[in-house]
């Protein structure tokens, strides 16, 4: 089973450059509204390649799981929900009566 991360797990795991990565044409970071100068460290989220400054993002993902331009959902897909009894015993019941079945040769 995967867990979620926590908004300190995600920012860590960010991919981080500096701003000559060529994947901004992009002067600020939309969390601080701050330039990029050379040599800050940057972080790129990798779902939608948004670049932020690294101590901006990992203080917006502490808060937040989502990108601060776009929206995009950062945490992992949640896992499915159980099965309820009743579907349980149905899918069994397919899955027997399928299973039973005489193949042909």
């Amino acid at each position: 089973m995967k867990f979620p991360l926590s908004g300190d797990e995600e920012a860590r795991s960010l991919p981080s450059g500096s701003p000559t990565l060529t994947w901004t044409n992009v002067r600020e970071c939309a969390v601080c509204l701050g330039e990029y100068a050379a040599g800050e460290r940057i972080k790129v989220v990798p779902a939608c390649a948004h670049g932020f400054h690294a101590d901006c993002i990992d203080l917006w993902l502490a808060a937040k799981t989502t990108c601060p331009i776009c929206r995009t959902d950062l945490k992992p897909e949640a896992p499915l929900a159980p099965i309820p009894p009743f579907h349980q015993s149905l899918n069994k019941k397919i899955r027997g009566r399928v299973l039973l079945q005489p193949t042909e040769s």
